[in-house]
């Protein structure tokens, strides 16, 4: 899967996680996890089934 696509995003998996660290707050989140790893960018969804970047 490519980090961006032009036509559904207009930001990249690191431009969002960006976004993500300075404007949520997760609250039942390990946050040195989190800290580390980045927080998971949902790129595709079916049903149940989830695709992260």
């Amino acid at each position: 899967m490519t980090d961006r696509n032009e036509a559904f995003s207009p930001h990249s998996t690191a431009e969002y996680r960006a976004l993500d660290a300075a404007h949520h707050i997760h609250p039942f989140s390990d946050m040195g996890a989190l800290n580390r790893a980045g927080s998971r960018v949902i790129v595709k969804a079916d049903g149940v089934y989830l695709w992260d970047s």
